[in-house]
């Protein structure tokens, strides 16, 4: 024989668990709800629904502790502003139905519109502004049967490049000759950096300190090369009369372009005018791990 529960009363407050506990409910004809108005619903293990319609129904909280199955959940009706928050994943089996009711293409995103969510194609007019905060290795985006491929790029974060190298300290202090010939110093005073775009431009700022001019007519000469190539070259730097040794701070700054993104070696020659006296002049004051100095290679890619 089948009880049936009322609630005849509506002036009267009904409720159930506060005294005792309902063990089991068994629902098996039609379940109708006009208003529902709750503050909390927890459900500490599942909740298992066939068919669930809630045409007006306002709750503050629900809570699901472990898993909420249904075949077919519909919340209608819902006209007040909120937020709705996922804290974990979310795993779609069906299909996604735009305000129409169509499924969409292959390709195709869901887009709020003005008459609702609608499915639509990406257009570059969607966006207005797009940053990137770390190195992208590959980026492959497919526009509508058009394919575009971005290979190696690095953008900026706050304007400035990620890829770049700042080189302030060396093995020596100082690298010095007492004779004129050439000074290669591609294995003492360099830098190197790898590009990341072949057609990229690698700005170049190199400071230094020179020591010349003990004597007369001993000035020097200083070459910037990257690799086999020279791309600078400032001559007789210093005094033609004699100074019994004169210092002389060096900087150089230079828009490279190699048109290559394999690694480029910068560094510096230098030579001297003469040296009648035998002093020891070239580069000084280089920085090391032990000892202070002011010289560094800043390599930057643009």
């Amino acid at each position: 024989m089948t009880n049936y529960l009322e609630f005849l009363n509506p002036n009267r407050k009904w409720s159930m668990g506060n005294h005792g506990q309902l063990q089991y409910v068994n629902v098996s004809g039609d379940l109708s709800v006009n208003n529902i108005r709750t503050s909390d619903i927890s459900i500490n293990n599942s909740l298992n629904t066939r068919l669930a319609i809630i045409d007006t129904a306002l709750f503050k909280n629900i809570t699901v502790s472990e898993t909420c199955r249904s075949s077919n959940l519909e919340v209608s009706n819902f006209s007040t502003t909120g937020d709705t928050s996922f804290n974990s994943n979310v795993r779609i089996d069906g299909n996604i139905f735009s305000s129409t009711g169509s499924r969409g293409l292959y390709g195709q995103f869901l887009r709020a519109t003005i008459s609702g969510w609608d499915w639509q194609y990406l257009d570059a007019s969607y966006v207005s502004d797009t940053s990137f905060n770390s190195e992208i290795t590959r980026l492959d985006i497919s526009l509508q049967n058009q394919d575009i491929s971005l290979t190696q790029i690095a953008y900026d974060l706050s304007n400035n490049k990620n890829n770049y190298s700042n080189k302030n300290k060396f093995d020596i202090s100082n690298i010095l000759t007492n004779n004129s010939l050439i000074q290669d110093l591609s294995s003492s005073f360099f830098n190197t950096i790898t590009p990341i775009n072949l057609n990229s431009k690698i700005l170049i700022n190199l400071k230094c300190t020179l020591y010349c001019s003990f004597a007369l007519e001993e000035r020097i000469s200083l070459e910037v090369w990257r690799d086999l190539s020279m791309i600078s070259q400032d001559n007789n730097i210093g005094s033609v009369i004699a100074t019994g040794g004169l210092s002389i701070p060096y900087n150089f700054i230079y828009l490279d372009e190699p048109n290559t993104n394999n690694l480029v070696k910068y560094y510096l020659k230098y030579k001297l005018e003469n040296n009648n006296s035998g002093e020891n002049m070239g580069l000084i004051n280089i920085q090391t791990n032990n000892i202070n100095g002011s010289s560094n290679i800043i390599l930057r890619e643009l």
